[in-house]
């Protein structure tokens, strides 16, 4: 057996895997499923500290979310009290970003990474055998990010461009 086809078998049975572990476990994963569709959370675009646009490179992660900041002051303050920061984004309409492959769970993606768009979603991905497990079925990996109350990225040209004069809020 060619070595892309097993990495296709290792990936479909990860995915049916967590699929079954996460249907085991109650209402639980259904419940905050459905608290995060419901809030409609937007991707994150400004800093939960300062305010301003974030800056892609600087950013905290814990667990399976990613928050990103402005500037290094900021990713200090994240790095003291991510829960925080993760709820006034979402009291801002933001929520937190991907931090992890939604096929092998363990491998960390950021900006950068591969990644598969669908309808105006963008799902980072760790390697070419999850992008095409997510092709497969984006839907399963959309829920995947939902239940890590995950925001996916917009695909570039679809996303809600920062109020102007966010830059100016960037003082410490």
């Amino acid at each position: 057996m060619r070595m892309a086809n097993k990495w296709v078998l290792v990936c479909a049975g990860l995915l049916i895997t967590g699929s079954l572990y996460a249907g085991s476990h109650g209402g639980d994963a259904d419940k905050e499923t459905k608290e995060v569709e419901d809030t409609k959370l937007k991707p994150q675009t400004t800093c939960p500290i300062m305010g301003g646009a974030i800056n892609k490179q600087q950013y905290v992660d814990k667990g399976d979310q990613r928050v990103f900041v402005c500037c290094p002051p900021c990713k200090a303050k994240v790095e003291a009290d991510f829960e925080g920061a993760v709820q006034k984004l979402a009291e801002q309409g933001q929520g937190p970003a991907q931090a992890k492959c939604p096929i092998m769970r363990r491998m960390t993606v950021t900006p950068g990474s591969r990644h598969v768009d669908h309808e105006g979603q963008r799902i980072y991905v760790c390697c070419g055998s999850c992008a095409r497990a997510v092709k497969a079925d984006p839907e399963a990996a959309l829920k995947t990010l939902a239940e890590q109350g995950v925001v996916p990225a917009r695909v570039p040209g679809s996303e809600d461009k920062p109020k102007s004069g966010s830059e100016d809020k960037h003082k410490h």
